[in-house]
């Protein structure tokens, strides 16, 4: 970075993350490349040089004034910190290599996986939602979403993406999950729901996701659900006409403010 640089282009060296900042805007620029400073500058801010041509007082006062601004606005960021210059020495020091960075993005998987077991453990019960889909890749997997009480709230959270190897019956789903479940220490006798669409390999009486389930010990009798989109999804294809009338009364309703104060009197 060259101080002239803000002089002509109104950036300036931003010491924490050790990239150029553009006094203007608060952007910060990609590289310590004249060019690509120099593009920012005569492209999104065209008429600045204008109002303060270069090398006059005028110039010279704006940069001082932007320049106080932005060192104000980051000591301001760490006013409420005791030790502000060690966070600062701590942040300088940051490696941001790409294997820190996937060794660092790895350790917080950890930690929240950590925190949804230790919330599972602690919570009296919890629900299920499946999922089994193949992507563009002709790869399949069991997608299954976990929902609990926590303290006075309820949290809905991914609990795992299962790679379907091979086959997706019935069979396959359960056996999958139940390894899941007893590798992960996860106990089935705080199940109470299962939502699912109704494919034969979940929604089977024998040979089904959901049937398995009912006929295993260990797993106490839960409530069955069908996902709400799929019926959606159901009833648009074979009832073309219904659906077509419905859209065309929401669209009435939403279209006009009054049309839509004068249906939620209505309701």
């Amino acid at each position: 970075f060259q101080e002239k640089w803000t002089d002509e282009f109104f950036f300036v060296l931003n010491e924490i993350s050790m990239k150029p900042v553009f006094l203007i805007c608060q952007q910060t620029g990609s590289a310590f490349k004249r060019s690509n400073l120099e593009q920012h500058y005569t492209t999104v801010h065209a008429g600045f040089s204008e109002k303060y041509p270069p090398g006059s007082n005028l110039r010279k006062n704006k940069i001082e004034q932007l320049a106080a601004s932005f060192k104000t606005s980051a000591e301001i960021l760490y006013a409420d910190f005791n030790n502000k210059n060690a966070i600062l020495k701590q942040i300088k020091g940051l490696q941001l290599s790409d294997t820190t960075v996937m060794r660092r993005v790895e350790e917080i998987g950890k930690d929240i996986w950590q925190q949804l077991m230790a919330d599972l453990s602690a919570a009296p019960c919890f629900s299920l939602a499946l999922n089994e889909s193949t992507d563009i890749s002709d790869f399949s997997q069991l997608c299954v979403w976990i929902h609990f009480p926590k303290k006075e709230l309820f949290c809905e959270k991914l609990l795992c993406l299962i790679p379907m190897k091979t086959q997706t019956k019935g069979e396959d789903i359960f056996t999958a999950l139940l390894n899941f479940f007893t590798e992960n220490n996860l106990e089935w006798k705080k199940l109470i729901s299962v939502c699912t669409d109704g494919a034969p390999n979940m929604r089977g009486k024998e040979k089904g996701l959901l049937g398995l389930m009912r006929k295993q010990e260990g797993i106490p009798k839960f409530i069955m659900f069908h996902c709400i989109i799929h019926q959606e999804a159901l009833v648009s294809q074979i009832e073309k006409w219904f659906m077509q009338l419905v859209v065309k009364v929401v669209n009435f309703i939403v279209s006009r403010a009054l049309n839509h104060r004068q249906f939620r009197v209505l309701v």
